[in-house]
């Protein structure tokens, strides 16, 4: 993955099946990322105990490189 990557713990575990590309928001509601899995997920069940993304600014300058 290029660029910077977001990797955190969630509690409670949710389902975040479907949502490879989901923004991602700081409390300010300002979009900090998206969610993209890189990795193998530690899980309870069908549902997740964390998530990974990749952060908006790294995303902003490998879209500006191939412009």
């Amino acid at each position: 993955m290029d660029g910077h990557c977001l990797r955190h713990d969630i509690d409670p575990p949710v389902d975040l099946h479907g949502l490879s590309g989901a923004p991602v928001v700081d409390r300010d509601w300002h979009v900090a990322g998206v969610i993209a899995l890189w990795f193998q997920p530690r899980m309870a069940g069908e549902k997740f105990l964390e998530v990974g993304g990749q952060e908006a600014a790294a995303i902003y300058r490998s879209a500006e490189r191939q412009r």
